[in-house]
This record gives C-alpha cells, structure tokens and sequence, in this order.
C-alpha cells in the first residue's frame, strides 16, 4: 500500500481531535464528580457507609461512549483506506483488535497493539504497515476466496481438495466448480475470483490489477482464456478453457499444487 501523503493525512485528524474532545469531557466530569461528592456527602453518612448517589457520575456512560467512538472512528478508517484497493480487503477485525488490546495490554502480547494514545494517524500507519506488499497479500486472499469454489463431500464438508484430481473435468477442457461460498463474511464474490485468479496466472496480470466481472446466475463469461463460463442456480459453477493446458494450471493452482 502506498502511504498517504500528509495532505490526505489531514483528512483524518479532526477524527483524533474529536476522540480527544470526549476524552477531555470525561476527565474534567470526573473532576467535578469528585468535588460535588466532598461537598454534598454528609459526613455521618461516610461513617454509616451509606451510598452517595452522584448526580453527575456519568464515567460508566461516557465511556461506553468513548469506547463506541473508537470503533466507530476505526471503521471509518478501514473502510476509506478500504476503498483505495482494487482487490485487497482489510480485515476489520484485525484491526479493530490492534486498537482494542491496548486497554488489555497484558492479553495477547505476541499480537501488534497499539502504543500511547489512540489517533487515526497511528491506525493509518498499521495499516499501511500492514498491508506494505499489497500484490502477495492481494493474491493470498483470492486464492482463499477461490478454495471456497472447490467440490466438497457432503459428509466432510470443510475438507478442501488436496489434489487436481479431486476436481472434476468436463470436456477435456473444463472445470465444474461450486459457486456457494462455505464461509461467510467474505464480501469477495467466489466467481469474480475465479476470474481474477486466471487473469493473474495465465495472464500474468499484478493481482491488484487482476479486473472484477459480475457473474449472475445463467450468466455466460468469456476472455482469451476461458472459453465459457457460467454460474448455475443449483450452484454449480463450470469454466471451459480454449487450451486444455490453461485447465490443468488452473486445476493445480486452486488446489494449492502450483507453487
């Protein structure tokens, strides 16, 4: 990923200065709820352990505040720098996990966590950090939303395919598939994928340049390389290559074997 410049960088500070606002609300509340309890708790009642109830001990409210402003303002961020990939997807949860352990700093101390205060430039810088090789980590990802494609059995259903062998071949030449993705959460459709992943292998095209094609249901797609291919209701998904050779690669490269 490409840093941004300090000019988009400003972007985000009034994100930071509105964060710090709260903040600074909460610690001076916290100041005055401290003075009105001197000034109104009786002293009998400190003696008899009695409760004084602060009209103004708003510190468990404000921060579940302050905690939803956190998340909030890490999702902005995501998503924004998000936008600026072609291919790549940011893992929120990762993310929003760096920022959460810094209150838990003891928890997970082989993980990334954020250090000193929260800001959107240190989220950015994560990022950024991150997600540094975008063409690896961008040809990782596709290759997982394409395994979601491959045939399962119906007793193993989370067991991929180690093998070619395992994918069935139609007409010497095609691939049948699976269009139903087994996971969940992925906004990469598996088809469009497909598609990305040969572009990239068999025509050498950088996976953050790979094109993205919508596939509906009975749709036919074609290029160079892929003579047909169609999405299925029943969800089965069948791609036709031009050359057989462009099959067999294709079959090796989803199941892992084209390293």
């Amino acid at each position: 990923m490409k840093p941004l410049t300090e000019d988009e960088l400003k972007k985000f500070d009034p994100l930071t200065k509105a964060y710090n606002k709260l903040v600074e609300c909460k610690n001076t509340l916290n100041v005055l709820s401290s003075q009105v309890k001197q000034d109104f708790q009786k002293p009998d009642d400190i003696k008899k352990g009695y409760y004084f109830s602060n009209p103004i001990n708003t510190d468990y409210e404000l921060e579940k505040l302050i905690d939803g402003m956190k998340e909030k303002i890490t999702d902005q961020i995501r998503r924004d720098l998000d936008s600026r990939f072609n291919n790549l997807k940011i893992d929120y949860t990762d993310v929003e996990r760096f920022v959460r352990q810094s209150k838990y700093p003891n928890n997970n101390q082989d993980r990334p966590t954020l250090q000193g205060p929260f800001t959107a430039r240190a989220i950015i810088q994560y990022i950024e950090d991150k997600y540094a090789d975008e063409e690896t980590i961008t040809l990782t990802q596709l290759k997982e939303y394409v395994s979601n494609t491959l045939p399962r059995e119906p007793e193993y259903p989370y067991a991929k395919p180690s093998k070619p062998e395992h994918i069935k071949v139609i007409n010497k030449t095609g691939l049948e598939l699976s269009s139903n993705s087994y996971y969940t959460g992925h906004k990469e459709d598996t088809t469009a994928a497909v598609i990305k992943l040969v572009q990239i292998k068999l025509n050498h095209v950088l996976p953050s340049q790979a094109e993205h094609h919508d596939i509906n249901y009975n749709d036919t797609y074609s290029d160079d390389k892929i003579k047909s291919l169609r999405r299925y209701k029943n969800g089965k998904l069948k791609i036709i290559f031009h050359k057989e050779e462009d099959m067999e690669t294709t079959r090796k490269l989803l199941v892992g074997c084209d390293e």
